[in-house]
């Protein structure tokens, strides 16, 4: 009997030993850049001038002229007629593209959420022939670093418009710790809600587009969309994914 009192006071001094703290964590996320909604489809310009390629895409060659997309930037034209001294003729500016897929002097090119398409005959003097509004409903930009999207800004702020970027944003969170001054047992947080698995989640995909008889398929976020290329406009044919088929 006398043990466990002993053991009880012992005890009860420990536990009176316990503390608790707070602690700064620093981590990282991509906070999605909105643009509202008529900005962004009102943006789509074709020029004359001659711009660097920073980030190179894919590439389409089509009658002797070269397509060359960059990501989230737009589309360069080249004259690649003359191989040894290919010209760099246009430039298709248009907001969140990723890839682009041509067919019967016609470019096709994602926007953001969008898929829109350009008349050119003269390859060097693109026109824009119309646009798929919410083709692509799930698409983000590509995240090109090993942090994910916040993912309550996206889901939680579609009224601020259409996510043309991201931003990546330094951000700290409170976490509470528990020890006892006497070293017994390790400290642990009782909450770390600032831990990247919990608040970032997977980063965002690149559509990819590919051709096959009058059809073009783009696969993004593990789903593959199908559009008839056989009508004036493209028809959204729905998407396949996870064994279902659903509207894109």
């Amino acid at each position: 009997m006398k043990k466990m009192f002993l053991l009880s006071v012992f005890a009860s001094l420990l536990m009176a030993c316990d503390y608790s703290y707070t602690e700064k964590y620093t981590y990282q996320i991509n906070e999605p850049v909105f643009m509202p909604e008529a900005a962004l489809r009102s943006s789509v310009k074709v020029t004359k001038e001659k711009r660097e390629i920073s980030n190179y895409g894919k590439i389409c060659f089509y009658n002797g002229y070269l397509f060359i997309s960059e990501s989230e930037v737009g589309v360069h034209i080249l004259d690649n007629r003359n191989p040894s001294q290919p010209n760099h003729v246009g430039f298709i500016e248009l907001s969140g593209n990723a890839d682009i897929a041509i067919k019967d002097n016609r470019l096709y090119a994602d926007s953001c959420i969008d898929l829109v398409w350009f008349d050119i005959s003269d390859p060097a003097n693109p026109q824009l022939a119309g646009r798929l509004e919410n083709a692509f409903p799930e698409s983000l930009p590509v995240v090109d670093n090993n942090y994910g999207y916040d993912y309550s800004m996206v889901y939680g702020e579609k009224k601020s418009g259409i996510i043309v970027g991201r931003a990546l944003k330094e951000r700290e969170k409170d976490i509470v710790r528990h020890g006892n001054r006497w070293g017994w047992g390790a400290e642990y947080a009782i909450a770390d809600a600032a831990s990247p698995s919990m608040s970032a989640g997977a980063t965002g995909s690149m559509s990819r587009f590919a051709l096959y008889d009058k059809y073009l398929y783009a696969v993004i976020n593990y789903r593959m969309c199908i559009f008839d290329l056989s009508e004036p406009e493209p028809v959204n044919k729905g998407s396949i994914g996870a064994g279902n088929v659903a509207m894109c």
